[in-house]
């Protein structure tokens, strides 16, 4: 094994190994690491002679190799994920789910949501500022008052879908 790969090898911590128990003939005889690195390369392999304390503590066994390598290639960079899971935050509160939902049949002012769903103006502002943060809602005004509705018809599929997966038996 070259010393880069080596030196490589001995800075990989216990989490990032995984043993690879893969079926297929040449990896039933040896029993050899695997490691994911963060940046995404292409797998390396470890010699079977070639073991560290850490060796012993792997508790992850990859069993289909080409599976674990197409997921890896697939993922979405880090700060992708991570917007994704700041979108979905906002779907966690009711009064958000029931400020889309009324928005999802028609537009509809402050005072009329506030009204509709027995909530206080100054709350529906509050979460109408955090759903036309995430891009789930916009304004527009007419004289003075400031109708919104949902920013657009791909918020009317993520609540559908949303609806029909739980309704789903």
């Amino acid at each position: 094994m070259s010393d880069a790969l080596a030196k490589k090898q001995d800075q990989v911590t216990p989490d990032e190994k995984i043993l690879d128990a893969s079926t297929d003939d040449d990896a039933k005889n040896t029993s050899v690491h695997q490691e994911i690195p963060d940046d995404r390369s292409i797998i390396e392999e470890r010699a079977p002679d070639e073991t560290t304390a850490d060796d012993t503590k792997c508790e992850v066994t990859m069993i289909h190799r080409d599976a674990v390598l197409s997921a890896q290639k697939a993922l979405p960079d880090e700060e992708l994920l991570f917007e994704l899971a700041e979108f979905f935050k906002v779907f966690g509160d009711t009064t958000r789910i029931r400020i889309l939902y009324a928005l999802h049949h028609t537009e509809l002012c402050v005072c009329d949501l506030s009204a509709l769903l027995s909530i206080s103006q100054s709350a529906i502002s509050h979460q109408l500022r955090l759903l036309k943060g995430a891009r789930l809602v916009r304004n527009r005004r007419e004289g003075k008052v400031v109708y919104y509705s949902l920013d657009d018809d791909h918020v009317k599929d993520i609540l559908d879908v949303g609806v029909e997966h739980l309704q789903h038996q």
